[in-house]
């Protein structure tokens, strides 16, 4: 999932310290090769609210990427790319991404209050306090990388950029587009954006509740 919707399922939106975990593993690309190496295991940081928000973030992932709702949609939407013709040929992954950011969206439209929350508790983090519990498991090097990442994913308040469905299409520029070869400057992406909105909304407040509950369960 994107970054506003794991908080979104995050139940203790105010600790910012599962706050901060929850969103590391999105933040820096090969964080997931991090965290097995120096993090998992490491028995200077078990028990703390920083590593339970991590695994709450991997749980989340886990039960989203198996979800009906997740394969149904990218699926639907990889079939709007063959039909309209557009690169890439990785679609799957392009719709894997589109659909995260279509729940994101709807966030930013239902849940008024909840980006801004998202970014003052961001806001308020210490610096100097988060950089102190990388430090228990990572070498300083990295430690200040994902630091300076932190900083300017704080700042730069991406969430409010997908409120227009063109701020879905240069997100995906972004995210996946530079990988695979695609500049995604062609029309069409537009109107596959808006296409797989509509065919999305009316199941996501279902899907969101019923992730929250297994969520529970997990």
């Amino acid at each position: 999932m994107n970054f506003l919707s794991h908080y979104y399922l995050l139940p203790e939106k105010d600790n910012s310290d599962k706050v901060f975990g929850n969103l590391l593993p999105d933040l820096m690309r090969g964080f997931t090769k991090i965290y097995r190496q120096k993090i998992k295991d490491n028995p200077s940081i078990q028990q703390t609210e920083l590593l339970a928000g991590i695994h709450y973030h991997f749980k989340t992932d886990a039960l989203f990427h198996e979800h009906d709702f997740f394969l149904n949609h990218c699926h639907s939407i990889k079939a709007q790319i063959q039909r309209g013709q557009v690169p890439p040929t990785r679609s799957f992954i392009v719709a894997h991404v589109m659909v995260e950011l279509l729940i994101d969206q709807y966030l930013m439209e239902e849940e008024a209050k909840l980006a801004h929350s998202f970014y003052q508790i961001l806001e308020n983090s210490s610096y100097n306090n988060l950089s102190e519990k990388l430090n228990i498991t990572l070498n300083k090097q990295t430690s200040s990388k994902i630091i300076a990442i932190f900083n300017g994913f704080t700042e730069s308040r991406h969430a409010y950029t997908l409120q227009k469905d063109e701020g879905i299409v240069n997100a995906l520029y972004h995210i996946v587009g530079k990988r695979i070869g695609e500049n995604f400057e062609s029309p069409q992406w537009l109107d596959i954006v808006k296409e797989a909105k509509e065919e999305m909304k009316e199941e996501l407040p279902s899907f969101l509740q019923n992730l929250k509950e297994a969520l529970k369960d997990a």
